[in-house]
């Protein structure tokens, strides 16, 4: 039994050293990598270089470096952080305490972002709809991780979007009867596969009237189940949609 024992805790502590950066990933990552000339890479250099810790170690030492948690807490292990040096941003990261290899996920987020965007294009409805710019920014390797964790090489950098709390949010979703919006929102889920993009806390409103896709890891991804709109909507609103379901997204 104790064997056993030793032979998981191998196993586990393999597990979470095994995120290595290959030149692979180094390529597949470097098409969504934030300019070196932007505003926030310079920020964050700062930030990581005036560090004498790893920043992204835990929940403390990002906290020491002066990120603030932002929003509501999530329980899959992300980090969502503003920081006073980064101005209508925030960051998105993995701590080296926890399994997951970020870069796939911080890819999946922006691709899906840029269909969305060119979706709200090719429909013209920009006046309804926007979505935040996002940018892969890769972790200075100055201080490393300790032996046994999982080093993370890389974080997401996210426009923030001035929205409504979730409690208001609901609220404008209730109250919102411009047939329009539904009418295009149906279509972008619809020809994008934005399969977290059904849910009113996922699109939330804006402060300058506007509807933002904000979780955009999930694209091309059918059937989309159109029915988890419906808990949030007013009822005639609720029959629309209904009927853009059942027609494929065609208007009345």
């Amino acid at each position: 039994m104790r064997f056993l024992k030793l032979v998981l805790l191998l196993l586990l502590l393999f597990q979470l050293s095994a995120y290595e950066l290959t030149d692979g990933i180094r390529a597949e990552v470097a098409p969504y990598l934030i300019p070196k000339d932007h505003p926030a890479k310079k920020a964050l250099d700062a930030i990581f270089s005036h560090a004498d810790f790893r920043v992204v170690q835990n929940k403390e030492s990002l906290e020491k470096a002066g990120f603030v948690s932002f929003g509501e807490h999530h329980t899959s292990g992300i980090h969502v952080l503003v920081h006073k040096q980064l101005k209508h941003l925030a960051i998105k990261c993995y701590c080296d305490d926890f399994y997951k290899e970020d870069w796939q996920y911080w890819i999946a987020r922006i691709r899906g972002r840029n269909f969305i965007e060119q979706a709200i294009e090719d429909r013209g409805c920009q006046k309804y709809f926007k979505t935040p710019k996002k940018w892969i920014y890769p972790i200075p390797e100055g201080h490393r991780a300790p032996a046994g964790y999982n080093e993370q090489h890389y974080l997401l950098i996210v426009e923030l979007m001035d929205t409504y709390d979730r409690k208001k949010n609901r609220e404008k979703w209730k109250n919102f009867g411009d047939k329009s919006l539904y009418w295009h929102l149906y279509n972008i889920i619809t020809d994008t596969g934005a399969a977290d993009s059904n849910f009113v806390d996922n699109i939330p409103f804006c402060h300058d009237g506007r509807v933002a896709f904000i979780d955009t890891e999930a694209f091309h991804r059918w059937p989309i189940s159109y029915d988890r709109m419906t808990h949030y909507l007013s009822h005639p609103i609720k029959i629309y949609w209904q009927h853009l379901i059942s027609t494929g997204g065609q208007k009345e």
